[in-house]
């Protein structure tokens, strides 16, 4: 019997884990959290012009997830709630399953670390469920692993962009800039020349969130 190469296998998985993923948030999929429904009404008021509002007329920010608002702003124009948070949620679920599943498959050892990651990603009930549960979860999730997988080259445009990445989670959930501060002090301290590259990266997540700042300021 002919012996299965590593790449084919490694593909394998990840089709595997595509499919328990795909399975498992099927499962879930009339299930929405209550709490989703804030998001919903503060992008329903934005659609209609009465402001980024829980509220006509009373700017107050009672959410913490300005980016998800943003992103099922897009899709709430063509699919009406709950659906249009549950697509991107899907899509970002599948995403994170793909983008983990090609982590070192293009090394010389064929390493199997991320399609084995991929699987056991998609085989979590809990990735399962906020994937279509109308909530940031699994953006936030995206955004910061993305981050933390940009550091693996070592070019100052790619710690920028791993900064910007740790910047867009931040825009997501508040949280983000604590990741920040783990990425910095796991993944650029210990390094020569990190002074280069930690300046990279806090003008990347700077690039987001002071503007971001400087609109909650001014709006709100």
């Amino acid at each position: 019997m002919k012996k299965l190469s590593p790449i084919l296998l490694n593909r394998i998985i990840v089709a595997l884990s595509l499919a328990i993923f795909l399975v498992g948030a099927m499962d879930y999929w009339f299930f929405t959290v209550e709490d989703a429904y804030i998001s919903f009404r503060y992008c329903d008021h934005m659609l209609q012009g009465r402001g980024l509002v829980f509220n006509p007329g009373e700017p107050v920010e009672g959410y913490t997830n300005f980016l998800w608002i943003m992103t099922i702003a897009l899709t709430r124009l063509a699919v009406p709630f709950p659906l249009a948070a549950k697509l991107p949620g899907f899509i970002f679920g599948m995403a994170l399953i793909l983008m983990l599943g090609r982590w070192r498959m293009d090394t010389k050892t064929y390493s199997c670390a991320g399609p084995l990651a991929a699987l056991l990603t998609a085989a979590c009930p809990g990735v399962q469920m906020w994937a279509v549960a109308g909530l940031e979860t699994i953006l936030f999730s995206l955004c910061i692993t993305a981050g933390f997988l940009s550091a693996a080259r070592t070019t100052l445009s790619a710690r920028m962009i791993s900064g910007l990445l740790f910047g867009l989670a931040t825009l997501t959930r508040p949280e983000g800039i604590l990741f920040f501060g783990v990425f910095l002090v796991v993944e650029l301290v210990p390094f020569p020349g990190r002074k280069q590259a930690i300046g990279a990266a806090v003008a990347g997540f700077c690039l987001v969130v002071i503007p971001h700042q400087i609109f909650r300021v001014i709006y709100y």
